[in-house]
């Protein structure tokens, strides 16, 4: 049950990491496609050019150029120059970025193949939260001749994957069943603590039965021995070898298996019923004995029934 209950925790926890990866991935896409809706929107608005580059953004990877890109594509106003090839014109005139936006070179510049203008930004800020994300973007539209900025914005979106409530309903249905999980392996040692208290007491009361029988036949042998029953003695000690044997295998008995109620021997009703006979047949003999008679072949006898009668018991209920 134990280990049931860690491979399901393990399980679960992994579950939950994969899951937890997946969205936030989920959420960085859904971001991009939330801004490349606002970008094409908001540009959507510009007639006076319709030839642009996306320049480098400040603090970004590349991957929010590239969702610009691409909605400045779908605006079906304006063209795209990739940036590959526009750094490839700039190399061939021998222009760098800053030379585009100096005020001194702008006119000259401006009519670098057919650019009418250029796209410059930086991300403000990016945030990836518990299966959201956050980006804080600023964009400006620049003529390259004029250098008047056609158009700025401030975009902020964010992105909450639609697998966090799915991930909290499902961490809580986890936590619910690794629970009751939990409550069941609780109970189940429990019960099971209190069967092995239980089957210590039974063994307890069947060996203070043995005790008592050997003490029974020890008196009766030392009584015996005195009046020089020799033939009685001998009995007896066979009778106490039988019964000191009996008192190794009940102390031997395994434990039960059981999850609520155990099978060991020990709880044998005709087992118990056995000892007792015994311990009758012996408290008999001894006052018999201490009485005066010198036969005890009588109680001998049913002593012994009930001896083997138990010895019997306990080896059906160890098979």
């Amino acid at each position: 049950m134990k280990k049931k209950l860690i491979l399901t925790m393990l399980a679960s926890m992994t579950v939950l990491i994969l899951c937890s990866t997946l969205s936030v991935a989920s959420g960085n896409d859904d971001a991009m496609k939330m801004l490349r809706v606002k970008v094409a929107k908001d540009f959507s608005t510009v007639k006076s050019i319709n030839r642009v580059a996306v320049m480098d953004l400040v603090n970004d990877d590349g991957s929010v150029r590239r969702a610009i890109e691409t909605a400045l594509q779908s605006t079906g106003t304006l063209s795209v120059i990739e940036r590959e090839y526009f750094d490839t014109i700039l190399k061939e005139q021998g222009l760098q970025f800053r030379d585009i936006i100096d005020e001194k070179t702008r006119v000259q510049h401006g009519k670098i193949k057919g650019v009418q203008g250029l796209v410059i930004g930086k991300v403000e800020k990016s945030e990836t939260g518990i299966l959201s994300y956050k980006i804080h973007l600023h964009l400006k539209l620049v003529d390259v001749e004029s250098g008047e900025v056609l158009l700025t914005r401030d975009h902020i979106v964010i992105s909450v994957s639609p697998w966090r409530g799915r991930m909290f309903w499902g961490a809580i249905g986890i936590m619910v069943m690794l629970s009751v999980l939990l409550l069941l392996y609780v109970s189940r040692t429990r019960n099971k603590r209190k069967t092995m208290q239980a089957e210590e007491m039974n063994k307890k009361d069947l060996m203070s039965k043995i005790i008592l029988i050997s003490s029974n036949l020890s008196a009766v042998r030392e009584t015996l021995a005195e009046k020089g029953q020799a033939k009685e003695v001998r009995a007896i000690r066979e009778n106490e070898s039988e019964i000191t044997l009996l008192g190794h295998k009940i102390a031997a008995c395994p434990h039960g298996n059981h999850p609520q109620q155990t099978n060991s021997p020990v709880y044998d009703r005709h087992l118990r019923i056995c000892l007792e006979d015994a311990l009758t047949a012996s408290n008999q003999m001894k006052a018999s004995v201490a009485g005066g008679a010198k036969e005890v072949s009588q109680f001998m006898e049913k002593f012994k029934q009930a001896s083997r009668d138990a010895s019997d018991r306990l080896r059906v209920r160890s098979l």
